[in-house]
């Protein structure tokens, strides 16, 4: 009788392949499209309230009072671009989700602390900026077309006549 095969022995599992690669390469250069950008390391000069154009103004999101927006350009003047609208993104993401328990502002607060520590990791910030960016390309199309104008409406004509009674008496309700 042979005593039982040792599991913990992986040479059993993978024949005579020779001795397991236990090396690990670090700080590799290759990225691939699925990677978030990286975060700023550091400090940066901080570029002046203007941002000087549209290209560089942030997109915030739309339910927000005038006094949490107010607070909120309070908290990203500490971000230098484009942190500052990664976060603001990702903030843009959890409150479209439900995801706040508690206060808006106090999520964004959160948000920036860990983003000046470099401890940010984007998870809805990709999404909201790619499905800006699709929105504004769909805008841009949009303007691009032209449509035909509509000819002027014949006021004789009976079905004419009848929506604009309808209209009429709809606009006297």
């Amino acid at each position: 009788m042979s005593p039982p095969p040792d599991y913990r022995d992986t040479s059993l599992c993978h024949g005579s392949q020779g001795p397991h690669d236990t090396s690990v390469m670090s700080r590799t250069t290759r990225g691939t499209d699925n990677e978030p950008p990286p975060l700023l390391q550091g400090v940066v000069e901080k570029q002046p309230v203007g941002r000087g154009g549209d290209d560089f103004d942030l997109v915030y999101p739309g339910a927000l009072l005038s006094q949490e927006r107010a607070g909120a350009e309070a908290m990203l003047a500490e971000l230098q671009p484009p942190l500052d609208q990664l976060v603001l993104d990702e903030w843009s993401g959890i409150i479209a989700a439900g995801a706040i328990r508690a206060s808006p502002l106090g999520c964004l607060r959160e948000l920036v602390k860990r983003a000046r520590k470099g401890a940010f990791t984007p998870e809805r910030a990709l999404r909201v900026a790619r499905a800006r960016e699709t929105r504004q390309r769909m805008e841009t199309v949009r303007a691009d077309i032209e449509l035909p104008e509509l000819p002027v409406a014949d006021e004789n004509n009976p079905l004419v006549k009848r929506l604009r009674a309808l209209a009429k008496s709809q606009s006297e309700q």
